[in-house]
């Protein structure tokens, strides 16, 4: 998977971090954040998410995902210093 852009890295590991959204690959990560920018909008727009299991999923582990994002962006910033 090709990621150009830096901060995209981020919106993109967020996914996969200690499995946060069980179920969404890397593939439909990659998708959903193409389409909805950031993980705060997509998880606000939630109901436009085509997919009712991809759906029900977000939102069960809508607070899981936030919290690996954090973990994502906290460990950037480490290796950056």
């Amino acid at each position: 998977m090709l990621i150009e852009d830096p901060d995209n890295y981020v919106r993109v590991q967020q996914y996969f971090m200690n499995a946060a959204v069980e179920g969404i690959g890397d593939v439909r990560a990659l998708q959903l954040i193409s389409k909805f920018g950031t993980l705060e909008n997509l998880l606000k727009c939630v109901d436009q998410v085509e997919g009712e299991r991809i759906r029900e999923t977000l939102i069960t582990h809508a607070d899981q995902a936030i919290l690996s994002k954090n973990v994502v962006l906290l460990s950037t910033f480490i290796f950056a210093c």
